[in-house]
């Protein structure tokens, strides 16, 4: 139970004082592994399920990646 009242009253205490820094990190989140183009389902060139893989979606990724970067 002291170690308990202990952590919360140092974390109350922000660290013994410290002063926070700028948040400094940027992330981009983009996996073309689970990224996939639907195609149209009255395409008669496709036959079978009508899913596009990586191959076709990664220009696509990318493109979007250029024009909206760093933004989720």
């Amino acid at each position: 139970m002291l170690v308990l009242v202990f952590s919360v009253a140092v974390a109350a205490d922000n660290c013994g004082g410290i002063e926070e820094r700028p948040p400094t990190a940027h992330l981009q989140v983009l996996s073309y592994n689970v990224v996939y183009e639907m195609k149209p389902e009255d395409d008669a060139t496709q036959f079978g399920i009508l899913v596009g893989g990586p191959s076709r979606v990664i220009p696509i990724a990318k493109k979007l990646r250029a024009n909206y970067e760093n933004s989720l």
